[in-house]
């Protein structure tokens, strides 16, 4: 009994991995970076792609790891995934605002921000 408190113990101070992924959807013949950030829906396959990714977090609300990501003014949702030992959020261009010059160059610092595997 007494071990299985100490391994139980070790086992709950453990730090949960975090990190954050972006995805961009780029249209057929899209080359330049002003038009992909632009997008602001992909085609059909790109968005099971992104739902099949996690669970759809409202950001104003979501407890856990946001990444960097604002409450307010970096879109409504985001997909989100969680297990005992890792939190993800992603960060998918199209859910994020575009319709200005402003929110593009937002938008490009948080995706900016992220590693491009």
């Amino acid at each position: 009994p007494t071990n299985c408190s100490k391994s139980c113990a070790t086992w709950t101070t453990k730090s949960v991995a975090k990190c954050t992924k972006t995805v961009i959807y780029v249209a057929s013949g899209q080359e330049d970076k002003n038009s992909i950030l632009r997008n602001s829906c992909g085609s059909s396959t790109y968005e099971m792609f992104v739902s099949a990714l996690g669970w759809e977090v409202e950001l104003e609300s979501h407890n856990g790891f946001l990444g960097g990501l604002p409450r307010q003014g970096c879109g409504q949702t985001a997909p989100y995934y969680a297990t005992p030992f890792l939190e993800v959020i992603y960060h998918v261009s199209t859910r994020m605002p575009s319709d200005t010059p402003e929110s593009i160059l937002n938008k490009t610092r948080h995706l900016g921000n992220d590693e491009v595997h």
